[in-house]
């Protein structure tokens, strides 16, 4: 028997996505230009009040630009993109400092906030998960075993996890939103709760 737990649950932990990007016709000048606006940024958002330890690199790439021109493919220069992410716990208040420090940030520089669950809060959440499946799964059982005027025996086998269920997956650890590039407090809006689900499967015997 398939038994399902589902919880929706708050977010304690807010992740910001900044990528700084700059082109030129020139791959180490285009590297150069991005290092020196991070070096910039990453000042910014110390002044803020961000430890360097909540701030890590998470992507850098270079990437050739080149376009139709004459019936053939030409080089038109190089972009290099550079990507920092900032993970802290929920705090309106630190969200508004950040979001300042970006007021003034040159071209070529988009940020997001993202929201999801911190490793202690994931771990608790896992466990109820699983307290509710197994839950489910009994009630189930319990509902089939009198519609079929049988009894269930004892617990033959627990299978977790066979199907794959992710429930602290991508699609659902974020919640993506657009800020303006000006100094404001951070939208006073509620973040939107998670809805988690976990599937667990439990094999009864039947007693005669």
């Amino acid at each position: 028997m398939q038994g399902t737990g589902r919880m929706k649950v708050q977010p304690d932990q807010t992740t910001v996505l900044v990528q700084v990007a700059s082109t030129n016709t020139e791959a180490g000048r285009a590297v150069q230009l991005v290092s020196e606006q991070v070096e910039q940024l990453l000042k910014k958002i110390q002044d803020a009040g961000f430890k360097p330890n909540e701030i890590k690199t998470s992507q850098f790439y270079m990437q050739e630009n080149n376009e139709w021109r004459n019936d053939r493919m030409v080089r038109n220069g190089y972009t290099a993109r550079q990507t920092l992410e900032i993970t802290f716990a929920l705090d309106a208040k630190r969200m508004t400092r950040l979001t300042n420090a970006f007021a003034s940030t040159p071209e070529g520089v988009t940020f997001q906030f993202g929201f999801g669950l911190s490793d202690k809060l994931q771990q608790q959440v896992k466990e109820e998960l699983i307290r509710k499946a197994l839950q489910d799964a009994r009630e189930k059982g319990a509902v089939i075993a009198r519609s079929a005027n049988i009894r269930l025996g004892s617990i033959r086998k627990i299978e977790y996890g066979r199907q794959g269920v992710q429930p602290y997956g991508p699609v659902n650890m974020r919640a993506d939103m657009a800020v303006m590039k000006q100094e404001a407090s951070f939208p006073q809006t509620e973040i939107q709760e998670m809805e988690l689900t976990d599937q667990i499967l439990v094999i009864w015997t039947i007693e005669q």
